[in-house]
This record gives C-alpha cells, sequence and structure tokens, in this order.
C-alpha cells in the first residue's frame, strides 16, 4: 500500500502529546495580548480536512488479506500484513509490507517497507512541550527516486504555524488562527518551482462541540466545502468540492461518509456522486483476533471489489 494522506492520518493518531505548563513565549503572548486568552487552540488545518477525508475515502482494498501486530514494549510496535490473494492482477496492493512505530513521549519514528520496494519513512520531534514539532519524511519508490520532506510547525495558544518544504522543489507555509471561540481563518501558499505555479487557499472553519464546518476557496478556481458531525460513536462526514477542471470545465465532485462503533463491532459506509458504494464491517471475535469484510460497488462503471482480512494483535 502507497504512502498516502490516509497513511499520514494512521501516524498521527500514534502520537502522544504533552500536557503540561505553558513555556515563556505562550505566557508572554498572553499576558501582553490578554485577549487571545480566551480563544481556543485551533488545531491543524490539515488534521481538521484529513478528519473527513478519513470517513468519505475508499479505503477498501482487494482479495484477502492477514495483519499480524506485535506490541513489543509499550512505545514501540511492528506489523505485518500480507495480501494472500489479489484477483485483479494490475491491483497496486502489495503482497507483503512491513510496519514499525515507536512513540514515546514527544518523539515519532515510523518505517514502512513492502514486497514493491517502495519504502516510506517518518521522524516527528516536540520540544518546549510540543509548542515546536519539527517532521521529516522520506518516500522512496523502486527506481531509488527519493523525496525528502521537512516541516516545521508552531504551536501557539491561539495559532498553527507551519513551514513546509521538499526535494522535488516545493515550498509553502500555512496558518490558522482563531478570531472568536468557535471561527477560525486560515491561509496556505504553495510554490511548485518545477512548474512556476503558486497554489494560495484561504480557509473557514467553524468549530463546534460536535460538529466541525470548513470552507476553502483557492486560486486553482475550485471552492471546497467539508463538514464533520460526532455524537458519541456516530461519526457523519461529506465533502464537496466544485469549480472548473484542468480541461477548463465545470466540475463537481461530493462525497458521504458515516462510521458506527458498537461495543465490539464498527460499521463504515460511503458513497459518492460518481455512482460509487463502499462498505466495511469489523468484528472483534476475541481479544486479539479481527475479522474485516468489506465491499465497492460502481454499476456505472461496471466495477466491483470484494475483501476479506483477519488481524492479530498482541
Amino acid at each position: 500500500m502507497e504512502a498516502t494522506a490516509d497513511n499520514n492520518n494512521n501516524i498521527d493518531s500514534q502520537e502522544q502529546e504533552i500536557i503540561g505548563e505553558p513555556n515563556f513565549f505562550q505566557s508572554f503572548l498572553v499576558k501582553n495580548l490578554p485577549f487571545y486568552k480566551s480563544l481556543p487552540y485551533p488545531g491543524k488545518a490539515e488534521d481538521m480536512i484529513s478528519e473527513v477525508k478519513g470517513l468519505v475515502n475508499d479505503d477498501i482494498y482487494e482479495g484477502a488479506k492477514v495483519d499480524v501486530t506485535f506490541k513489543i514494549s509499550p512505545f514501540f510496535e511492528t506489523s505485518h500484513q500480507l495480501n494472500v490473494y489479489t484477483p485483479n492482477e494490475n491491483s497496486r496492493t502489495p503482497k507483503y509490507s512491513n510496519q514499525n512505530v515507536y512513540s514515546k513521549d514527544s518523539t515519532l519514528l515510523y518505517g514502512k517497507i513492502d514486497s514493491e520496494r517502495r519504502l516510506f519513512g517518518r521522524f516527528d520531534q516536540g520540544f518546549f512541550n510540543n509548542s515546536i514539532r519539527v517532521s521529516l519524511t522520506n518516500m522512496m519508490d523502486k527506481s531509488f527516486k527519493n523525496n525528502l520532506a521537512g516541516e516545521l510547525e508552531f504551536k501557539l495558544p491561539f495559532m498553527n504555524f507551519c513551514l513546509k518544504a521538499d526535494t522535488e522543489n516545493q515550498r509553502g507555509f500555512s496558518f490558522l488562527t482563531s478570531i472568536s471561540k468557535k471561527l477560525a481563518i486560515g491561509y496556505e501558499n504553495s510554490y511548485l518551482f518545477n512548474h512556476s505555479q503558486s497554489i494560495k487557499q484561504i480557509q473557514f472553519f467553524v468549530n463546534n462541540p460536535l460538529s466541525t464546518w470548513s470552507l476553502v476557496v483557492g486560486n486553482t478556481a475550485q471552492i471546497g466545502s467539508s463538514y464533520v458531525y460526532r455524537q458519541k460513536n456516530l461519526h457523519i462526514g461529506t465533502d464537496l468540492v466544485m469549480g472548473i477542471s484542468q480541461e477548463g470545465k465545470f466540475m463537481s465532485e461530493y462525497s458521504f461518509g458515516v462510521r458506527y462503533a458498537f461495543q465490539q463491532s464498527l460499521v463504515k459506509f460511503r458513497a459518492d456522486s460518481h455512482g460509487s458504494i463502499f462498505g466495511s464491517y469489523d468484528q472483534m471475535i476475541n481479544s486479539f483476533t479481527k475479522l474485516n469484510l468489506s465491499g465497492s460497488l460502481n454499476y456505472f462503471a461496471q466495477d466491483y471489489k470484494f475483501g476479506l482480512g483477519l488481524t492479530f494483535q498482541k
């Protein structure tokens, strides 16, 4: 499986935040700018948008797979995934993959390699109670082509600010700041030197105890909007993108996803405007064994996928 945004989301969930006393810089801002003392930390725009993507993305696999995870210590675990049968020989799903995660305090190390000789690695280190975080990632394919990326993140009491760069000549920065207890506004600018193109976005977020709504407007003639609703074990997400495509035509894409967690099982469902329907069901058999069934169907494209998986975790 390729390292994608979804992979990164899983990595982020491994991180352990440090809760402690504010550092000197945070205390200085609150003391000299008392208005911001009442404002909440808005989070990171990428994380808030990826929450929706996790509900509406197609994570259905094809064939059968077996996952085995060993938690060697409280801070280190290793996982092995074996795809024992793949009906579609053109599938990009690797026959075997291995990932290792080390997470302790403000340090994260993650590595993944698969039978397609694709390698992905990530290193995260936080400083000053995670108010400053450095992240390095590297992706390498079987032709030994590397893409090394770095990110420097600052977490202020009322703002998140990031600087990004990679070896494919992409540079960028972003920030998201609270302007009230529920409303946050942000800006992101990415410059692609190889294409002499600059992508600019303005982001709006409305945060409520049970929901988050976002609106993203950029210079690419497209508008994106997403919504997440959370109620105990139920999560619902919608994602809408519309505007002018690269071919100069008007386009509109809509996705809907829902996830509900029972005591021993998990049900996920997704549908989109392309006519695709996806569903999966996870069932805990015992304390270390889980069964997964998944499937997708697109009547217009005459395409379907079904998957059966077993997960063993100890």
